[in-house]
């Protein structure tokens, strides 16, 4: 499994917070057509004390290539880390982090990039709701967790305060329907288990997710360092 690393970036703007989402082109085997956050692959050229310090390098390199953003790496708040279910081909463990964006100027390739926009939370989730805006699941939580929020500030300063959320999800069908089930729901170790649910579920052309929990941290202290 690879590791990445992703970065929600963040501003205020007169509807609340805005997010920038970026638009993958088609002919991409990752995530070709998807909108997501900037980010990539951990590098040989990401260098660090830790892996911690190498995925932060990853973060600030990947923000620099797909958008001509510029961060410092104290900007970056750890958020997140979700690995690629079993199954799938090319499997991913990707570190989220969320970071203040003052910087307007956004450059992509178009190449890889063809398009961006930033977005209010709730618009993006309506698009992807509508089936406009192709997403996976990580960035759909991500988007409901940010939306939670009225300023920037605000969302920094609670994700500061509270542990990352790890996510190594399961897929499994239920009527009909692919669910992308989660740690903290009970058909995580048992199918029949009727209970606490946090769960994505494939609705037509989109992702919907559903949960009845408050979702803890999942990290210990060695997940951190993983």
């Amino acid at each position: 499994m690879k590791k990445a690393a992703t970065v929600i970036l963040l501003r205020d703007a007169i509807d609340g917070i805005e997010v920038l989402l970026l638009e993958r082109s088609k002919a991409l085997q990752v995530l070709g057509g998807y909108w997501v956050f900037p980010g990539g692959k951990l590098d040989d050229t990401d260098q660090g004390d830790s892996l911690q310090d190498r995925l932060v390098q990853t973060a600030l390199r990947e923000v620099k290539e797909e958008t001509g953003i510029e961060l410092l790496s104290d900007s970056l708040i750890p958020v997140s880390r979700w690995q690629t279910p079993e199954g799938i081909p090319k499997r991913f463990d990707t570190y989220f982090y969320v970071a203040l964006c003052n910087d307007d100027q956004v450059t992509i390739d178009n190449s890889e990039i063809i398009g961006y926009q930033w977005l209010s939370c709730s618009r993006a989730l309506r698009s992807h709701q509508q089936g406009l805006a192709p997403m996976m699941p990580p960035t759909v939580i991500s988007l409901m967790k940010v939306n939670q929020f009225d300023k920037v500030t605000e969302a920094l300063t609670n994700f500061l305060s509270r542990p990352n959320e790890f996510y190594s999800p399961k897929i499994q069908q239920s009527e009909g329907k692919t669910l992308m089930i989660y740690n903290h729901d009970e058909r995580y170790s048992d199918e029949s288990a009727q209970g606490c649910i946090d769960r994505c579920v494939w609705v037509e052309d989109h992702w919907e997710y559903k949960s009845n929990i408050l979702i803890k941290s999942c990290y210990s202290s060695s997940d951190k360092q993983d």
